[in-house]
C-alpha cells in the first residue's frame, strides 16, 4: 500500500498589501483579486453559512472546495473512512483580537457570542467537516512554522493503524489580513499511477512553497 497524495490546494497572499490572493492546484495556477468575496465566486461556492464565519474558516472551507472540486473524493468510502489532520501557528488569534475589542471597552462592553463562537483554532477543522461529512479522526497541531514532518508521521499513523482510508491534511493560517493555506487528499492505494506523487514531509514542503 502506497499513501499519495490525490489532490492539492494552496492559497497564499504574501502581504496585506498585496493585491492578489494566488491559489495552486492539480489543476493549475491562478490568481485572483484580493479577498475572499473574489474565490468564493471563482470557485462557484454556493454555501449561505460561509457569510457567518470568521476568515480562518472562510480560507478553510474554500481550500476544502478547490481540493475536491471535480473529483470523486468519497467513491468507496464511509464518512468515518476519512480523517483530518490540519495546523497552523497562530490559532484563533486574528478572531480572538475582534472579540477582544467587544469586551475591552467598558463602557460599550457587549460580548458578541457570533465572534465568540471561533476563538477556537480547531473550529475551521469543525466547519470542514460539517460541509463535506468528515467523520473519522482528527486532529489539530500548534506549530511555529509548517510541521511537514509531523503532519505526514500522523498520516501514515492513521492510515496504516487506524481504520483510515484517506486523510486531509494541511496547513491553515490566517492573520493580519494574510491567508496561508495547504490541503491535501491522500489516499491508500494498492497500485498507484506513474505520476502519482507520494506522501513525504519533502513533498509537503514543496507543495507549501
Amino acid at each position: 500500500m502506497t499513501n499519495i497524495i490525490s489532490r492539492f490546494c494552496r492559497i497564499k497572499k504574501v502581504s496585506s498589501t498585496d493585491t492578489h490572493i494566488f491559489i495552486r492546484t492539480n489543476d493549475g495556477e491562478e490568481s485572483v483579486d484580493s479577498d475572499w468575496t473574489s474565490v468564493y465566486k471563482h470557485v462557484g461556492l454556493d454555501y449561505p453559512k460561509f457569510f457567518k464565519m470568521d476568515d480562518l474558516s472562510k480560507y478553510g472551507i474554500l481550500a476544502a472546495d478547490y481540493l475536491f472540486k471535480g473529483y470523486n473524493w468519497k467513491e468507496g468510502y464511509a464518512d468515518t473512512d476519512i480523517g483530518i489532520i490540519l495546523s497552523n501557528a497562530s490559532g484563533s488569534l486574528d478572531t480572538d483580537v475582534d472579540f477582544n475589542k467587544t469586551i475591552n471597552n467598558k463602557e460599550l462592553f457587549f460580548p458578541s457570542p457570533a465572534i465568540f463562537v471561533y476563538t477556537l483554532s480547531n473550529i475551521v477543522m469543525g466547519e470542514i467537516c460539517i460541509r463535506h461529512k468528515i467523520k473519522g479522526e482528527n486532529m489539530f497541531l500548534l506549530s511555529e512554522t509548517l510541521p511537514a514532518e509531523q503532519l505526514t508521521n500522523y498520516a501514515v499513523h492513521l492510515l496504516e493503524v487506524k481504520n483510515t482510508r484517506a486523510v486531509v491534511v494541511g496547513w491553515t493560517e490566517y492573520k493580519d489580513g494574510v491567508p496561508d493555506v495547504l490541503l491535501m487528499y491522500v489516499e491508500k492505494q494498492d497500485s498507484p499511477v506513474k505520476e502519482a506523487t507520494e506522501l513525504s514531509s519533502t513533498q509537503i514542503e514543496l507543495l507549501y512553497r
